[in-house]
């Protein structure tokens, strides 16, 4: 569906600009016919950049809109061959600020990767630490009663706040969640830090994240030959395992087999958790596998 969408964005600017190539070839001094078929292109160029531009790159936008303005005031003051010539450059500027938004989108997604990989590592590793102490007769001399107060405030709100980054996120406002996400992760290492531990280092974003050990199916469970794994499969076999497994459950859009653990399955991960009622982490761990054979069973 996302890519018909592209595709169907980038033949609207093709035409667009053929036609406004036309108009300017076909335009007379003092008709203003050209001028306002030129200017209402330019106006549907910029609509098509507006929905990803406005989230992803909101200066180009606004640098475009006031553009668009200052065409439709050279309209209004009869400047009809000014109003062509610059609604062809502004059709040309929509479709790269549509570009730029899209490699924005791209750079925030690879960030939310790598974000939804380090967080949740660093609240199991503050929740571990502040179990342990709370049951602990004596907190230890470099922390006092009020930090362990204010570490465990900390954590509760880092929780909660990623919750929301989790949800934002799966609504498709992918910057409104990277944004919320880096204002957690400082948080979350300012905690850390009261807690006397340290943040885990960040993983490269080129790095494909490993997919979970899936244990061989027990006798009892329903034959999945399409999509089960064998004993001994390599990570490769059995990230293709969940590929198969989620495209059958309706993943979409339709992944590719690759057996390659990328954004594009970490989000499916995602989306099926939420929709299972299991904490979207984007992690294809025990309690995600155990969900999807048991959809699986039930759609055969």
């Amino acid at each position: 569906m996302k890519g018909e969408l592209a595709m169907l964005k980038k033949t609207v600017f093709v035409t667009i600009l053929v036609f406004l190539s036309t108009i300017v070839l076909l335009a007379c001094a003092g008709d203003n016919k050209p001028a306002e078929m030129a200017l209402k292109a330019a106006e549907e160029a910029v609509n098509t950049a507006r929905t990803e531009a406005v989230k992803y790159v909101p200066d180009q936008m606004q640098s475009l809109e006031d553009s668009l303005a200052a065409v439709k005031d050279k309209f209004a003051k009869k400047e009809y061959q000014a109003v062509i010539t610059e609604a062809k450059d502004l059709a040309g500027k929509a479709k790269e600020v549509l570009e730029a938004a899209k490699l924005k989108k791209e750079e925030m997604t690879a960030s939310w990767t790598n974000l939804s990989q380090e967080l949740p590592k660093m609240v199991e590793t503050m929740q571990g630490k502040v179990d342990l102490l709370a049951k602990s007769k004596k907190l230890p001399a470099d922390l006092t009663t009020e930090k362990f107060d204010e570490a465990k405030a900390g954590l509760a709100a880092v929780k909660e706040e990623w919750a929301k980054a989790m949800e934002s996120f799966n609504a498709g406002r992918v910057a409104d969640a990277v944004n919320s996400a880096n204002a957690i992760k400082e948080k979350a290492t300012r905690t850390m830090g009261i807690l006397g531990l340290a943040a885990p280092a960040a993983e490269s974003a080129a790095a494909p994240a490993p997919a979970a050990e899936t244990p061989a199916p027990a006798a009892a469970e329903p034959a999945a030959a399409a999509v089960e794994t064998k004993d001994g499969a390599d990570k490769g076999d059995k990230t293709q395992w969940l590929q198969n497994a989620l495209n059958q459950l309706g993943a979409d859009p339709k992944l590719t087999v690759d057996g390659r653990f990328g954004p594009a399955t970490r989000r499916a991960v995602m989306k099926f958790q939420t929709t299972a009622g299991i904490p979207a982490d984007g992690k294809a761990g025990p309690a995600t596998e155990a969900a999807i054979k048991e959809k699986l069973a039930k759609v055969r």
